[in-house]
């Protein structure tokens, strides 16, 4: 009997434990497809969510969603404790902002105009800077092309406002990633093929990454930078992408 008491003392104390280990994750985004898109039934789903969602399942912790305009997601970010945030850009200027989880992917930048406004057709940096650029308020784009002296930006609350105004002939060009224009395009109903790619812009940033807020213990952040690296090395991030990269990118 006593040695009964015993055992269920030992699997009670365990089990305290173990639920004490486990963290409620916070985790932050904008509506950006492919890497995160809010649905019709409120679901959130994407390459960067699955990614998530893998870490969290490896980690033990409980993870909630919130798909907000990207200056409250920041903000959100940079103010509570146990707070993730994707897919951002890590450039220096955020670097000591927030601990950094993994990079999720590279995403070269370039410009884009309607195809069939050549006039739009910009071959320089010099050439854009004349430009009107539609960007998403504080978001990479926007702090990089005000870094480097762009002044004719037009600020939008989320990346689907950004390619409408460009459609609608209400901005000359659009400044982002191949893989965002191409199904931010599609999303908005319109063929890639009506956008022509342009100049290149290269080592503006360190790519897309996951990241805390600074307020998160170096202990939840450390098991999750460990949870990616294995993800990493077992090909599953690789195997997540593969099943959401499959379309045509906007041609030159």
């Amino acid at each position: 009997m006593q040695a009964t008491v015993k055992c269920w003392t030992f699997l009670f104390c365990l089990s305290i434990s173990l639920f004490a280990q486990a963290t409620h994750i916070i985790a932050v985004t904008e509506h950006l497809p492919p890497y995160q898109q809010l649905k019709s039934n409120h679901d959130v789903s994407g390459f960067s969510v699955e990614i998530v969602k893998a870490l969290g399942k490896k980690v033990g912790d409980n993870i909630t969603f919130e798909v907000l305009p990207w200056n409250r997601a920041y903000r959100k970010a940079q103010e509570q404790e146990n707070v993730l945030i994707f897919s951002m850009y890590r450039i220096p200027v955020r670097d000591k902002l927030f601990k950094w989880v993994g990079k999720i992917d590279e995403n070269v930048h370039y410009f884009y105009a309607l195809r069939d406004l050549k006039k739009n057709h910009v071959t320089d940096i010099a050439d854009a800077r004349k430009k009107v650029i539609a960007v998403t308020d504080n978001a990479f784009e926007d702090k990089q092309l005000t870094k480097k002296g762009f002044k004719k930006l037009a600020r939008v609350s989320s990346p689907d406002k950004m390619v409408n105004l460009l459609f609608n002939n209400r901005v000359e060009l659009l400044f982002g990633s191949e893989i965002a224009i191409t199904n931010l395009a599609s999303q908005a109903g319109r063929s890639p093929g009506e956008l022509i790619r342009l100049i290149t812009i290269e080592n503006w940033g360190d790519g897309l990454w996951l990241a805390f807020s600074n307020q998160t213990p170096d202990s939840t952040v450390l098991k999750y930078q460990q949870a990616f690296e294995q993800l990493q090395k077992s090909g599953q991030i690789e195997a997540i992408k593969a099943n959401h990269f499959h379309f045509d990118f906007i041609k030159p």
